[in-house]
């Protein structure tokens, strides 16, 4: 079975936003083509699919939803979770690479 990710044709999701401090404002295919940036041990969040997706229905950037329940950790991610996810359906422009062969 092949990975389908890097040959999409259309951005489904534009993050932007802070992260552990550092600005994010880009287009992506897929929640996974993310997790492959900024997933396990590239931050100090270490995220995964699933914390994302936790993440994404309990927070906005930098205050916690209405009606979630207090956590442990509120601190910490109120100080390091400051993106937005919005769908978008926008189709990605093709690269051409041309090579010379000597």
């Amino acid at each position: 079975m092949t990975k389908r990710g890097y040959n999409c044709t259309t951005y489904r999701l534009h993050v932007h936003g802070v992260l552990c401090g550092e600005n994010i404002d880009k287009k992506y295919c897929s929640l996974n083509e993310f997790i492959r940036d900024y997933g396990g041990d590239k931050t100090t969040m270490n995220l995964n699919k699933y914390k994302v997706l936790r993440l994404r229905k309990k927070w906005n950037p930098f205050e916690k939803k209405e009606g979630m329940g207090k956590d442990i950790n509120d601190k910490f991610i109120k100080k390091n979770w400051g993106l937005s996810f919005d769908k978008i359906n926008e189709k990605r422009t093709a690269e051409k690479k041309i090579v010379f062969l000597n």
